[in-house]
């Protein structure tokens, strides 16, 4: 399992590089052509919002297997520090919510393209199902992740760090 999630990881890593290329150089068009040129482009923006919501959705999922998130520590620390159970009960509570909310977010995602997957977007004529998409997908991998790492802390007797 864990040789698949290294697959699915690396074609993660593969894809954000060229959806941030991408959005680097349509970002760079849209100011050369909006004050170089004086015209705009009419699909720039939307393409750089869409990749944006891409990127944001596969990087949380990125962030949690490298685990490289941002988090208070100070809470965290204090309980490792006092109490072994404390700081086990405060990590089973934290992946708990950490899968709930990434399922909440593959479960209505879904209910998103249902309800309005059919639209288009105005500038690109591209179906929202595919941007909506992001959700699920992204929420769907954030809970393998997330799985990954409670198997680690509580299975593992060492937690590799990436």
């Amino acid at each position: 399992m864990r040789r698949t999630l290294d697959i699915i990881d690396r074609v993660l890593c593969f894809v954000l590089v060229i959806m941030l290329s991408t959005m680097l150089v349509v970002g760079t068009m849209q100011i050369v052509y909006r004050y170089a040129i004086e015209q705009s482009l009419s699909w720039s923006e939307e393409l750089l919002r869409y990749l944006y919501v891409w990127a944001t959705m596969l990087g949380i999922s990125l962030g949690i297997r490298r685990k490289s998130l941002a988090s208070i520590e100070i809470l965290s620390d204090f309980v490792a520090k006092h109490s072994k159970l404390g700081n086990n009960i405060l990590h089973t509570v934290a992946f708990v919510i950490q899968f709930l909310v990434f399922a909440v977010l593959t479960v209505y995602g879904v209910k998103l393209i249902q309800i309005a997957g059919n639209q288009t977007a105005p500038a690109l004529q591209w179906k929202m199902a595919y941007i909506y998409a992001a959700f699920p997908i992204g929420g769907a991998l954030a809970m393998i992740y997330t799985a990954e790492e409670i198997y680690d802390y509580y299975f593992k007797k060492e937690v590799e760090v990436q």
